[in-house]
């Protein structure tokens, strides 16, 4: 059962989001047992500066298929650079379509998504337009590997076969709404049913990391791993949203 937040809710938790590492959402998703929340091999293409904020916003998610033919790719309803422009401010773009290895991401798509307010762009095929795209003001993370940047365009190669469905992203499956975080480390998905317990979790997460840090210089590891470590990755029996715990009842 999905969960729809108010979106005063949505920008409250991705503001808070955009502060907070990966590695601890990571952590805090351990914590609850959640898999298929973070997308494999996925990075940005222009690292984030030390100590500013990250990309955080709900997904607008869109799925790419290749072509038979070189025309069919217009006989769909949408293009992507549509999508894109009426894409609600704050979203992340999460774009499916790297199994065939076709671009997705490109200048003319960066700057429609600039101009929407996008807060930024997840894709698992190959980037192209390169120098353009790193200059804009719009995170862009890319599948470096086996083609992560192509000067190859996706017309005529490619079919729009959907938006605000499911989608698989490298590992990880997407919804629209989910909250999609991105830094230097990677990308993580927070389903939106678990943002408050997440968000709960990662700020005992930095406070347990703040202790580890402080006593790695000078405790025995044998008393972190017993005490401070195993804390960031203990949990309740049952960790599941109260609208789960509610329905089994």
């Amino acid at each position: 059962m999905k969960v729809i937040l108010e979106p005063e809710v949505v920008t409250k938790y991705c503001e808070f989001f955009k502060w907070v590492s990966t590695c601890d959402i990571s952590d805090a998703l351990t914590r609850l047992n959640l898999d298929a929340v973070r997308m494999r091999g996925i990075l940005p293409l222009v690292q984030f500066a030390e100590g500013a904020p990250h990309m955080a916003g709900p997904a607008k998610t869109i799925r790419y298929l290749p072509c038979h033919y070189k025309m069919q790719y217009q006989d769909v309803e949408y293009k992507l650079t549509e999508v894109v422009q009426n894409t609600p401010a704050g979203s992340v773009l999460v774009v499916e379509g790297g199994e065939f290895h076709k671009p997705a991401q490109g200048e003319m798509n960066g700057l429609t998504a600039v101009r929407a307010g996008v807060a930024g762009s997840v894709g698992d095929g190959a980037v192209r337009d390169v120098d353009a795209v790193r200059k804009l003001p719009l995170p862009v993370f890319y599948k470096p590997y086996p083609i992560g940047i192509t000067m190859e365009s996706y017309v005529g190669r490619s079919i729009f076969a959907g938006v605000d469905i499911p989608i698989h992203m490298a590992g990880a499956m997407v919804r629209a709404g989910d909250i999609i975080v991105g830094d230097n480390n990677g990308v993580v998905v927070v389903p939106v049913e678990w943002v408050e317990k997440i968000a709960e979790i990662c700020k005992e997460i930095q406070a347990l990391e703040s202790d580890i840090r402080n006593r790695a210089s000078w405790d025995d590891w044998k008393s972190i791993y017993a005490s401070s470590h195993k804390g960031k990755y203990a949990g309740d029996n049952d960790t599941r949203p109260d609208v789960f715990k509610n329905r089994a009842k």
